[in-house]
Parts: structure tokens; sequence; C-alpha cells
């Protein structure tokens, strides 16, 4: 080997990996650890750096803007590119980092195999290509995922027949879109895909373009569920390894974009991952999670197995004409002001007596408050725009969780609220000094302001923290 390789060789171990498919099949996938160290200290991919490959990435928040923006007649198509990484040539010279070792003998590999840190890349680059041409040809859009593929077409016409039917006419169908690229001779899977359809399944989705929705695909949602239960039940009263956690993180995100008000229950996984980021690198990557933890994936277990959750992908209602601003202080307590109107709440003894009540928690209140207060006037189906002073809680409202377990329990209230609404938050920023909430939130009364007449009752949960004056 080291003749062919020239010199010193890079082996890696090879390893079984057994997984079951949306058939109840076992599958049986040879890998090899590329991320094995050895004897040396370091592996082959240590040696490289993915962000040095882009691709793109057909997220499932492309794909919805893609759904939401179709004309009336708009379908699509999934295709599957046969061992995608398998396909892509390694240079000569870079092939000695690839060998494999096994039972004291080597192989030599000439592909990107997977597991190798740039396959993905590499692939990628391919397959972007390949979208760009068929893009260049009137195929599109489209969008993928590594070997998954989806093709949309547009009508170029469209008529009622003699029962008053809508006939749709197209310019290509799948073959069609296929025998576009035949030139590029992408091998394509014989068996895998379907048509086009008003209906798609697309990275684990399933998505209905007329209806402008989507879902967990059937047959995910029933893994999904089983992954959650064999998880907790594996691991609630043992040390969890690391790697388990985060393939658990890995698959809620994911199944978030159909749960938003899911993401604040995920602040717990997030959380025990980075505690192993302070583990001594000699130990095993295992540690005990906190009930919060467990008592989250519950939450999503119970979710999940009250069957398929339908999103809608309509875009928000208009923006309401509202003028919402929200602020709180320490020394006082809350306050909001909706279209010149005022009220606040101040805080009762032992408000901040946990370590997460802080200034924090106030202004996540302030935002829960105004919204429970807009929704009491009747407002939904439509976007609100709420001036905020504090960046940190605008943040974590966007991206729908916080790691201060009080702010969080705010946001979920939030956006269970906003979820059934159908209300969308859009958040300014503003400078303290020009925030019309503030004086509010430090008890000083506006002479310009009118009171609120029907306040919102204040959560349950608050209670205890809080008192309207």
């Amino acid at each position: 080997m080291e003749a062919l390789c020239g010199g010193v060789f890079a082996a890696c171990p090879v390893h079984m990996v057994i997984t079951i498919d949306e058939n109840g099949q076992v599958k049986r996938r040879t890998v090899r650890n590329i991320s094995h160290k050895g004897d040396a200290g370091y592996s082959a991919n240590d040696l490289v750096d993915s962000d040095d490959f882009p691709t793109r990435w057909g997220t499932a928040a492309k794909m919805a803007t893609i759904i939401t923006s179709a004309p009336v007649g708009a379908q699509a198509a999934t295709l599957d590119i046969e061992k995608a990484y398998r396909t892509i040539p390694i240079k000569p010279e870079d092939k000695k980092f690839l060998v494999v070792a096994h039972r004291n003998s080597f192989w030599l590999d000439h592909v990107a195999p997977f597991g190798l840190a740039t396959a993905s890349g590499l692939q990628g680059e391919v397959a972007d290509a390949t979208m760009d041409i068929w893009t260049n040809v009137g195929v599109g859009p489209s969008e993928k995922w590594v070997d998954d593929v989806t093709i949309f077409r547009f009508p170029i016409s469209s008529q009622f027949d003699s029962l008053g039917i809508l006939i749709h006419t197209y310019a290509y169908d799948r073959e069609g879109a296929k025998s576009l690229i035949a030139a590029l001779q992408v091998p394509w899977h014989p068996s895998k895909g379907q048509e086009f359809d008003d209906v798609v399944l697309y990275v684990g989705f399933s998505w209905d373009i007329p209806a402008k929705t989507v879902q967990i695909a059937d047959h995910k949602l029933a893994r999904l569920i089983q992954k959650i239960d064999t998880f907790i039940t594996s691991f609630e009263r043992r040390s969890v390894p690391l790697k388990e956690v985060q393939r658990i993180n890995g698959s809620l995100n994911h199944a978030a974009f159909v749960y938003p008000h899911g993401r604040a229950y995920l602040t717990s996984l997030a959380s025990f991952i980075t505690e192993f980021e302070h583990m001594p690198t000699n130990r095993a990557l295992q540690r005990y999670a906190k009930s919060s933890m467990w008592s989250d994936l519950r939450w999503w277990l119970n979710e999940l197995r009250l069957g398929p959750r339908v999103q809608s992908l309509a875009p928000p209602g208009p923006c309401s004409s509202l003028d919402i601003w929200v602020d709180a202080s320490t020394d006082w307590g809350v306050g909001i002001v909706i279209d010149s109107r005022c009220t606040g709440w101040r805080w009762l003894p032992g408000w901040n007596a946990s370590r997460s009540g802080n200034i924090g928690w106030g202004e996540a209140i302030a935002v829960e408050l105004a919204v429970l207060q807009v929704e009491r006037a009747g407002t939904h189906n439509a976007s609100i725009l709420v001036h905020s002073d504090n960046q940190g809680v605008i943040g974590a409202f966007q991206r729908g969780r916080s790691r201060n377990w009080l702010v969080n329990q705010c946001i979920r209230r939030t956006v269970l609220l906003c979820t059934e609404r159908n209300l969308s938050i859009v958040f300014l920023y503003v400078e303290s000094a020009v925030n019309l909430a503030d004086p509010i939130s430090r008890g000083e009364w506006v002479p310009s302001f009118l009171a609120i007449a029907d306040v919102v009752p204040l959560p349950e949960a608050l209670r205890t923290f809080l008192v309207h004056v």
C-alpha cells in the first residue's frame, strides 16, 4: 500500500451501521470511521475543513417559500440520486488519506465515502451545478438535500373543460425534465421518488401545495415517536451519551418546523449538550440529565402522539395598525402602551428571588402581556409590530426559546397563543430613551396616555410576582 500511495498513508477502521427503513426493514450499511484518530492522535477528517467545500441546502424554509408564492396548479416531483457520494471521484494525491483497514488488510478507495467531512460539499458542488443547469433549460424552481431532489412545475396555460374543471398544461413531466439534462448522466435511482403531484414528500415532510400546508410524513412521525420513547426508556435513569442526545436534538429541531411552539421545549436539550464542553477529554462523553430535559421530552412525546399536525405555510395576515410598546424595570414593574393607551403591573416582594428573575424576564413578561392584551381585543390572523428596547429578549422570541427558564416559560405561553390565533410578532428595537412604555414601567403616569379599559388578567404563573395597578 505504501508503494501505491507513494509513501505514508492514513487508514481508518470499518463499522457496521444498522437502521430501520420506513417499511420496517433492517438496513445494514458498512461505513468507515474517518474521524478515528488512531495512534497518530488525529484523523483524516481533522486535516480538512468542510467550510472550504460549501454547498446549497434545500431547507424546509426554502421549500416553504416556493410553495407560499406558487401559482394555482403548481406541482412537484421528487427524484433520488443513487449512491450520491460514491459517484464523486477523489483526487489521486488525496487517496492516501482514505485507505480502509480491515483484519490487517488494506484497500485504496477512489470515490468519496460516507463519513468524509467534505463529502457533502464535494457531492453538493456537482448537485448545485445540476440544479443550475436545470434552471437554465427552464426546469424549476428546484431544491435538493444531498441525494433528495424536488423539482416544481408551474402551468404554462390553464382553461376550464366542458364540466367546468380547471385543466392545466405544463412544459414537462418528470421524464421530460430528466431528458433535458440527460447529457449529465446523473445516476437517478430507478424506483425512488414520485411523479408530479399536488402533494410531495421531501426532507421527511409531506407538503400539500394547493393547501399550502406541511406536516411530518406519517412514517417519519411514527419513527420519531418511537425514537423519543426509546431514548427516555433507555437513559432516564442512567447517564446519557453525547451522541444519543445530539441525535434526538437534531430530530426535534427539524420537527420544530412543523411544531414551532415546540422550540421553547428544546432549551433543556441544548443546555445539556453544552455541559459536555466542560468535561475532560479523557472521560467518556456521557452525563446524567436534569429532570427538566425529561419533562420537555415527554411534552414532545405527548404532542407528537396527538397525531399529525398540519402547519400552515400561508404568510401571516396583514400587519396590524396597532402601535405597541413594551418595557420593564427592576425598581417598579412592567408597562405596555397600545395606541396611546397604557397600563402597568407592579412587582410584588420576592419577584427576583430566583436566579432567573431578572430584567430579561420582566421584558419577556411585557411582550407576553402585550400579546395577551391584543388578543383580548379580538386581533387574530395578523402580524403585530412590537417596540422593545431589549435586544436579548427580542432575539429569544425570534428564536422561540431562551436559556433563562422563566423567559422560556413566557415564550411557551406566547407562542402557543400566537399559534392558536395565527398571530405573528414582528419586533422593532428602540432605544430606552424613546420607548413610550419606559415611564409606565417605572410607575410614572403620562398625561397624554389614556388607560387601557379592559385589562387582560395576569396568567396564573405570574400572579405571585405582579399586581395590576
